[in-house]
């Protein structure tokens, strides 16, 4: 257990509520953290492992208080009661405001399989596009196979432009008789 996890729980029986900052915690406790940078390192580390999430009883909190080179710290409490004037006289810093802890919500990450098939259609559209720019040979094989092929895909897909060739269907002329 790191010494902010010590801090926490000795903050809470003793007041009813810590406050996580590492500022706070090195000013209040200077018996357990000889810095900031220490409690700062202490603070990572139980942040990594979860320690404040899930308490029972415990409503964390998001505060506000003057005088920090941080002023946005989480407190957790087990009472709301005259919990600001209780901050105050605990750690020195006044409040400036003080309510619920957003709630980070994480962001979807996109589906692998999705990501496996946008890749799989770039590198298909990028294959077609440097085969239908190929010089069309001028005798019949298979090369001249799978240019026609590619250029006729890009064509249907709508993607010939820029690729060096001008589809057949583009280059007619509608004569109106």
């Amino acid at each position: 257990m790191s010494k902010f996890v010590t801090y926490a729980h000795q903050a809470m029986a003793a007041c009813g509520f810590a406050v996580l900052s590492p500022e706070v915690a090195a000013t209040v406790r200077p018996d357990l953290f000889h810095s900031g940078m220490e409690a700062s390192g202490s603070l990572g580390e139980a942040n990594q492992h979860r320690h404040f999430h899930g308490m029972r009883g415990v409503t964390r909190l998001q505060a506000e208080l003057a005088g920090l080179a941080h002023p946005t710290v989480t407190v957790i409490t087990r009472s709301m009661d005259d919990l600001e004037r209780r901050i105050q006289q605990v750690t020195g810093f006044k409040v400036l405001s003080i309510g619920p802890e957003p709630v980070a919500v994480p962001k979807a990450a996109p589906h692998p399989t999705t990501i496996a098939a946008e890749n799989l259609a770039v590198a298909r559209m990028a294959k077609l596009r440097a085969l239908a720019a190929q010089e069309l040979p001028s005798y019949g094989c298979t090369l001249r196979t799978e240019i026609t092929r590619a250029r006729q895909e890009l064509a249907r897909l709508g993607e010939a432009d820029g690729v060096g060739f001008v589809p057949a269907w583009r280059g007619r002329v509608e004569s109106s008789s």
